[in-house]
């Protein structure tokens, strides 16, 4: 599913067009008891379908539109937690309104952990040798999605304002233990700075 035909569509045998966000209804949950709604900003803009509508007809629920799937859901799960409302029409307009509905109380049980706290905190420790990959998505390209938008790759990033490139960035001591200096070439790659 995808709301336009990329490099990755371009290799798929089947491509469902979706919404983009601001075309589609949806719901979230970020932390237990805060419930969010999303609703569409603009009409869609082209012969799209959001996927929850999509996997809903493949389903075999073809009486039913996603904003339909969601209001029942809420009707169903959410307006029974929540205390003054008798009518659930108020109590959707409200939320639709405000974006959000927050129980007053947190739904469910409490979780616990019973294993070796040292074994945990191990596990998550810095290797013994070597040194440590960290990836994180830039700024302007994020996850790779804007990656067919040339604008996105000319973004200098915040920090180190390189743009049109990645970047390889250790410590300075770290460099200078390699033998790393400006105009170093590694892999093929030119150290640029230090």
């Amino acid at each position: 599913m995808s709301d336009r035909e990329d490099e990755t569509a371009q290799l798929c045998d089947y491509v469902c067009p979706d919404h983009h966000y601001l075309e589609s209804w949806g719901d979230a949950e970020a932390y237990k008891g805060s419930f969010s709604l999303m609703q569409p900003t603009i009409r869609p803009l082209f012969n799209t379908r959001q996927a929850g509508e999509s996997l809903l007809k493949w389903s075999g629920n073809t009486e039913m539109d996603f904003y339909t799937y969601v209001r029942n859901t809420w009707s169903a799960s959410v307006f029974p937690i929540q205390n003054g409302m008798s009518s659930f029409d108020a109590f959707w307009n409200q939320s639709l309104r405000n974006g959000i509905f927050e129980a007053s109380f947190v739904i469910g049980g409490s979780s616990s952990f019973s294993g070796n706290v040292a074994a945990a905190s191990e596990a998550t420790a810095k290797p013994a040798s070597g040194i440590e990959l960290v990836i994180y998505e830039k700024a302007g390209l994020g996850n790779g999605t804007g990656g067919n938008n040339p604008w996105l790759h000319e973004l200098p990033d915040p920090i180190t304002k390189v743009s049109l490139d990645n970047y390889f960035a250790v410590l300075p001591a770290y460099a200078e233990k390699m033998g790393w200096r400006q105009g170093t070439v590694i892999e093929g790659k030119l150290v640029i700075r230090r």
